[in-house]
């Protein structure tokens, strides 16, 4: 899964400054927020791919905590 560096809602141009200019990612100067139907629909696209991936996953997490679960009790008896 590719990870998306660039906020999807945030100016590329105040971004781009922020990040190149020593700025902090903590600092009140950051960039402005803009929300159009583009940007709304390629967020929720993303969370989408997130929510495929996950739910992909879930019986691979649920045998992980099977496993763990029973290494707990071995180890505890």
């Amino acid at each position: 899964m590719a990870i998306n560096t660039l906020p999807i809602f945030a100016n590329t141009d105040e971004f781009s400054a922020l990040t190149t200019e020593d700025g902090s990612l903590a600092s009140f100067l950051m960039p402005s927020i803009r929300v159009t139907r583009e940007t709304l629909f390629s967020a929720l696209a993303e969370v989408e791919k997130l929510a495929n991936w996950i739910e992909g996953r879930t019986e691979q997490a649920a045998e992980w905590v099977r496993r763990q679960r029973a290494a707990l009790s071995k180890a505890q008896s």
